[in-house]
């Protein structure tokens, strides 16, 4: 049987740990392992010790980093054949993640995820299409669970363990939201191929990772990371252009308000040096091969 290690990233979550962690136990082999990564939490110490009762390894980040750097410290030491990155308020078990894993092995996949639901039974896209320039057109991807997709959703998400490395992990140039993204788009730039299995499906609420993060933060954090990844992938002048339209949306829209508060957050995501303090913290933590 394949090894499995999941890796887990918290941020004022301990109180949906445990129950985490209990309902993932079902089918773990005397070879899987659990990580629990919290990042700048002020309940941390109430994590480890939810950690600790389910025989996972804690490791405390001081500031929060974000999923990506998080998730690369979590995988640092890892050994194992599989990694599978799940957020705490998903709702799956090892016998499902195996079976991501297998899934992986039968069709060669770098990087499989499951499909995705509410507790209300209502199904979200598992697989997603990439950002693209807003200087080229946009055109939609027609994909289906049985075909290769550019990018899964991120909550829930198992790949080889050598496929993790050679991808380089995540890139500390994102805090939050499009991390996945990046990476599935170095994996298929790399020869890998990304897969939802139908066979399986996991429940969550989403959030439960960041439980004390509010809606307005989330949607202006969206905004920074979509310009980030523009920056990244295609160039200043493509960035630019999708930071003044993202500036357009956060003034005109109450989900940004108060406007001030949120074109502040956006300004200073967008320009911030913290990617590079970031990868300083990364190799702290042992994460080197990655960088």
């Amino acid at each position: 049987m394949t090894s499995l290690t999941v890796v887990t990233v918290s941020h004022e979550s301990s109180q949906v740990l445990q129950g985490f962690l209990e309902r993932l136990g079902h089918g773990r082999g005397p070879m899987d392992s659990v990580v629990v990564v919290d990042s700048g939490s002020l309940d941390a110490e109430r994590s480890r010790a939810v950690a600790e009762r389910f025989d996972a390894v804690f490791r405390r980040v001081p500031v929060n980093v974000g999923f990506g750097t998080a998730s690369n410290i979590g995988a640092s030491a890892v050994d194992t054949d599989f990694l599978a990155f799940v957020n705490p308020d998903v709702e799956t078990t090892f016998e499902d993640l195996h079976a991501l894993a297998v899934e992986a092995d039968r069709v060669g996949a770098a990087c499989v995820g499951p499909r995705v639901r509410d507790s209300r039974g209502n199904y979200a896209l598992a697989e997603r299409g990439t950002i693209a320039s807003p200087l080229a057109r946009r055109r939609d991807v027609d994909v289906s669970g049985a075909q290769p997709v550019e990018s899964i959703a991120g909550c829930c998400m198992v790949l080889p363990t050598q496929w993790f490395q050679v991808a380089g992990g995540f890139d500390p140039f994102f805090f939050m939201f499009t991390e996945e993204i990046d990476l599935h788009r170095r994996i298929t730039r790399a020869g890998g191929l990304i897969g939802v299995a139908d066979s399986v499906t996991v429940v969550t609420e989403g959030g439960g990772s960041s439980s004390e993060v509010g809606s307005r933060w989330s949607v202006t954090e969206r905004e920074v990371a979509h310009v980030r990844f523009t920056w990244k992938w295609y160039g200043l002048p493509a960035a630019a252009l999708d930071f003044l339209w993202r500036l357009v949306l956060i003034v005109r829209k109450p989900a940004y308000r108060p406007i001030r508060v949120s074109l502040a957050q956006f300004f200073r995501g967008v320009l911030s040096r913290a990617g590079r303090q970031r990868r300083v913290i990364t190799r702290e933590y042992g994460a080197v091969p990655w960088d």
